[in-house]
């Protein structure tokens, strides 16, 4: 190594030598080892290795799970994430290019053995219903059970809309009646829902809902209901942002002591309104879909998946961060 400050002849010499000494006996030691540093034994047996941190991490997760499935609206966001996601890996599934061939092979194995085969040209096959591929037949599992878990939705919506009627006039008017339109919405798609449920499943005369309808229809009402109150919790949040700035105003007027507590309230304010936006926002094409005779134009099942993913997952978010434990 060279020194930065000028050394005599002899000194230099004799550095020299030494530094060919030295590198004689390093290569009859053999080769250096890579870290010179000698590792402490306690330490590597104290730190957790990479399988206790996963096995750490796995055990974190499933308690989390577990609390998170035991409320109503966590058991109602993981499975709506998990129906959406089942709906796009279904659309894929489905629309498998070498799935299609394989099927288009079969059906010609099976026409060579048929009279007249050869004078009935097949179509060419271009995918498969996503319905019939395993991934969605789990996903309509999934969504039946769904439904079958919002059969009893209508005692908390009677309790929402009693407590609406008996408002004093605290909240805002328009608020309010956007709350009332809403809630009673919600009604009508809940109790159309069961009804029609219950009467593919047999449970309700299916002679008595054909006289006023029939399934389709009810189905589809049902949808438009359910439209409407999507349409008004965005007029509620809009509502929300108009009446914002007042807040402010008074959040001026607050002690200083209390400012950095107020904003950090206001921020977190702020963070779930745009969350709560996009989750209608993604909501409003999948039930105007649904509310519409031949449903909207280019919207398929992979389509529908992908937005009910996204405004699952923006719930299942939010839910799961209450999950966590300090």
């Amino acid at each position: 190594m060279a020194d930065a400050t000028p050394s005599t002849g002899a000194s230099s010499a004799t550095d020299v030598s030494a530094t060919h000494a030295k590198s004689d006996l390093r290569a009859q030691d053999g080769p250096l080892p890579l870290s010179p540093e000698i590792s402490n034994p306690k330490q590597d047996f104290n730190s957790p290795s990479v399988l206790q941190r996963y096995a750490s991490a796995t055990d974190q997760s499933i308690v989390r799970l577990q609390r998170l499935l035991t409320t109503a609206t966590g058991l109602d966001t993981f499975l709506s994430t998990l129906n959406y996601t089942l709906y796009i890996l279904a659309y894929l599934e489905a629309q498998s290019p070498s799935k299609a061939t394989l099927l288009q092979r079969l059906l010609k194995l099976s026409n060579a053995g048929t009279r007249g085969s050869q004078n009935t040209p097949s179509k060419p096959l271009q995918g498969i219903p996503p319905s019939a591929t395993p991934f969605g037949t789990l996903a309509s599992l999934i969504s039946d059970t769904r439904i079958t878990l919002r059969l009893t939705a209508l005692l908390p919506l009677y309790v929402w809309l009693r407590k609406l009627v008996n408002n004093n006039g605290r909240q805002d008017r328009s608020l309010r009646a956007i709350a009332l339109a809403q809630c009673i919405s919600y009604i009508i798609f809940q109790f159309t829902e069961n009804v029609v449920f219950l009467a593919d499943r047999g449970i309700v005369s299916r002679k008595w809902l054909e006289k006023r309808g029939g399934s389709a229809k009810w189905w589809l009402w049902s949808s438009r209901a359910w439209l409407i109150g999507v349409c008004c919790d965005l007029l509620r949040l809009f509502r929300e942002a108009v009446i914002d700035p007042e807040n402010g105003v008074l959040l001026r007027r607050t002690r200083k002591g209390r400012m950095e507590t107020e904003i950090e309230k206001q921020q977190k304010a702020d963070r779930m309104w745009w969350s709560e936006v996009f989750v209608a926002s993604c909501w409003l094409p999948v039930c105007l879909h649904y509310s519409l005779q031949n449903g909207l134009k280019g919207v398929n099942s992979g389509v529908i998946g992908l937005l009910g993913f996204m405004a699952g997952a923006q719930s299942f978010m939010a839910q799961w961060a209450k999950t966590k434990t300090t």
